[in-house]
């Protein structure tokens, strides 16, 4: 009996070993498109804005020594609605072009990423692929960019800053950016018209308390020809007017000073005249 255990076993043995692969490879089947959705329409979905630009913008506290980093992809918008096995991404190209792309619910190269149809325009064979990193507390959505052997070659992040935006300009969530994190609050106005004053500007972008001015904006995209050497703050009478009263801004610690903005007689850019508001950030805040 003892001679038949050995022959048994290993026959035992080299049927488990040859057991029918079907069993592994269905285990291995890729997720659906509609699991796909499920699990990342509700992470996309908001208003994302380029970490490296929140970073740097906060600290030189000036979106005009910051504008050199909106290369590319610097801010986008993700809905929740699906088009078949894809989904439309509206987003800013180089803070300047409207630019759109699509998000394809198939498995990606990374376990929590998603193929997209960015193109690389200098190297075409390249892709690139959405994706998050981070728990609920952290989480960033993160572009990968790839050669055509799947290596990665460079890698970037973004920040959720809002869950919606009130409207479609493109423009918006780094407007928002810059306001949060450089404008908005309470301040006195110690210096100009009407001082001393309660001043406020809220990061949606309206303002109270100087003069009539309801709204203002804050340069972002220096491609214009003649406000393009300084940081720049434009003041509005309303929504509907086209063209605002504009002041050079500079952040000094707790004090937004406000500048005439002055046209160059030769080169028609507007440069930084005599000083006109200085504001001081409420000690509360």
């Amino acid at each position: 009996m003892k001679s038949l255990c050995i022959p048994i076993l290993a026959c035992l043995m080299f049927a488990a070993c040859t057991r029918d692969p079907k069993t592994s490879s269905e285990a291995a089947v890729p997720p659906s498109p509609d699991s796909l959705k499920n699990a990342f329409i509700p992470i996309f979905n908001g208003v994302w804005a380029m970490s490296d630009y929140i970073k740097d913008v906060e600290q030189t506290k000036s979106p005009f020594k910051s504008h050199d980093k909106l290369q590319g992809l610097v801010a986008f918008i993700a809905g929740t609605e699906a088009e078949g096995d894809s989904m439309l991404i509206d987003a800013s190209w180089n803070n300047h072009e409207g630019f759109s792309f699509y998000v394809h619910f198939s498995t990606g190269r990374q376990p929590h990423s998603l193929p997209t149809s960015i193109p690389d325009f200098d190297v075409p064979a390249n892709s690139y692929e959405l994706g998050y990193e981070g728990g609920p507390d952290n989480r960033e959505l993160v572009l990968y960019h790839y050669d055509p052997n799947g290596e990665l070659l460079d890698k970037r992040s973004f920040t959720k800053i809002r869950n919606y935006q009130p409207n479609d300009d493109l423009a918006w969530g780094l407007q928002y950016v810059v306001n949060e994190k450089l404008i908005s609050g309470t301040y006195q106005l110690t210096q100009g018209a009407k001082a001393p004053a309660q001043v406020s500007f809220t990061a949606e972008g309206a303002t109270s308390g100087l003069g009539n001015f309801t709204t203002y904006r804050v340069t972002t995209d220096f491609i214009d020809a003649f406000q393009n050497s300084f940081d720049y703050i434009c003041f509005y009478e309303g929504q509907e007017q086209p063209k605002g009263s504009c002041f050079v801004f500079e952040i000094k610690e707790n004090t937004l000073n406000l500048y005439e903005s002055v046209p160059n007689p030769e080169t028609e850019v507007e440069e930084k005249g005599k000083l006109v508001y200085v504001l001081q950030v409420n000690s509360e805040q």
